[in-house]
């Protein structure tokens, strides 16, 4: 169970459900402290804006659609939502808008 500080200022909520009922859940590779909210179980970061994906690629080799697996520095990652059936996965590089 989270200590009371554990917990953060009054204002900060979850960016996916909008509780305040999360607590500290480990630092980040770039030693950025990591959250866990206990109503929905999203892990994020505090004062950071996520980049919503609208358009996820549909997988070649089964037809589903393809969930984000992971965030590189010059990639996004997909892989089938049929996993493990289907271990299909693409990479799409990242473009700047700057």
């Amino acid at each position: 169970m989270a200590s009371p500080e554990d917990r953060q200022m009054p204002g900060d909520k979850c960016p996916s459900c909008g509780c305040d009922a999360f607590y500290r859940y480990g630092k980040t590779r770039h030693d950025k402290q990591r959250y866990l909210c206990l109503i929905c179980g999203t892990q994020f970061i505090l004062d950071r804006e996520r980049a919503h994906i609208t358009d996820k690629p549909i997988c070649p080799a089964c037809g589903l659609k393809m969930h984000l697996y992971r965030r590189e520095d010059k990639f996004l990652r997909f892989r089938c939502s049929g996993y493990p059936l289907c271990k299909t996965y693409l990479k799409v590089a990242i473009e700047k808008t700057e």
